[in-house]
């Protein structure tokens, strides 16, 4: 995204969607560090390349468990 990171574009959305649910995906290691819920939790991320049946795997954990 030209404009904003992942990161700002969370917590832009979190100021009126405190309840957002977010899976950070990335293809460089050195960018693992994820963003917090509002709870203080960190987001779940996902490296790349990842397969199909990974990222629904961790797609339903996040729905199921957050």
């Amino acid at each position: 995204m030209p404009q904003m990171g992942g990161r700002d574009l969370v917590r832009r959305f979190r100021g009126t969607r405190p309840e957002l649910k977010v899976l950070y995906t990335t293809g460089f290691a050195h960018e693992a560090v994820s963003g917090t819920d509002r709870a203080g939790a960190p987001d779940p991320i996902l490296l790349k390349p990842s397969t199909q049946e990974t990222v629904l795997q961790k797609v339903r954990e996040i729905l199921d468990h957050r």
